[in-house]
């Protein structure tokens, strides 16, 4: 059986018309699975084709099974460039990966819940069950350190379930398996709109940076220069104002120091977060 990788890149390749590059190794390109395999390539072909055509090398599509795979597979270096949410950037970054740039639009956090739950803030998560596309997105590891901040541990105050996407999660919350989700507002473009009236929601503090999308070092310093600047030229093409216009994800900014120094705190709450479900 073709593992979720293999299947996203023969998927991708299928679907592409053959176009003629330099004769080098092709770019390993490596997506958080923050939704099916098929809808990760559908959405992430402008930024595929966009890279192609200004260097002139293939560039394939991976993702992975689940977000611990998928960390685990950045930390090795398995891809020569990765689409990840900042945290896993940040720990990236730590193992010879090289910022580019992050999404500009704010990271706005919220909870969603039924239209008639008796959830109205963090401090009425006690005793209930959120479901969440994965305990180690950027939105539940924030939510998690806010419920914190409250008296309130994930696990002994309140129960995660996990689902397969962000998506299958919200849709649980509309129809009564779970009491919750947490999730980022940009990501309530999943919800189709026969559930808009079953679902309320509960904005959270906190703004974390963007999803990043990093290179590693081993690709040299004036390809990973030549990367950032072709990414940074993508928003100004008509395929870049339709894929930023349809994501609402904003544009391309560059990250800097302060976007880094920002995330220690979620980076040493995700390795807690890893190092409790080792010892489970």
């Amino acid at each position: 059986m073709l593992s979720r990788r293999a299947f996203l890149l023969l998927a991708a390749s299928a679907l592409l018309p053959c176009v003629a590059h330099a004769e080098e190794p092709a770019l390993s390109l490596g997506i958080v699975p923050i939704n099916s395999v098929l809808a990760l390539m559908r959405t992430h072909q402008p930024i595929r084709e966009h890279l192609q055509n200004e260097t002139g090398v293939r560039v394939d599509l991976f993702t992975s099974p689940d977000f611990f795979t998928f960390l685990n597979e950045s930390l090795e270096g398995r891809y020569d460039l990765l689409i990840t949410p900042p945290h896993f950037g940040a720990m990236s970054i730590a193992r010879g990966y090289r910022p580019l740039v992050r999404y500009s639009a704010p990271v706005e956090l919220v909870l969603v819940v039924g239209r008639n739950s008796p959830i109205h803030g963090l401090q009425d998560v006690r005793g209930q069950t959120i479901g969440v596309s994965s305990r180690l997105s950027m939105a539940t590891i924030q939510s998690i350190a806010q419920l914190e901040t409250q008296n309130l541990y994930v696990d002994d105050d309140y129960a995660l379930r996990e689902y397969v996407s962000a998506g299958a999660a919200l849709s649980a919350v509309a129809f009564g398996d779970a009491d919750g989700t947490f999730t980022a507002r940009h990501a309530l473009r999943l919800i189709p709109e026969e559930l808009v009236d079953a679902l309320r929601f509960v904005d959270l503090p906190g703004s974390p940076p963007h999803i990043m999308t990093l290179a590693h070092e081993r690709l040299g310093e004036a390809r990973i220069r030549a990367l950032r600047e072709a990414l940074l030229r993508f928003p100004d093409t008509e395929a870049g104002r339709q894929f930023f216009d349809q994501s609402g994800l904003g544009g391309y900014t560059t990250i800097d120091r302060d976007d880094l120094v920002n995330l220690q705190a979620t980076v040493l709450l995700t390795r807690r977060l890893l190092a409790r479900s080792a010892r489970q």
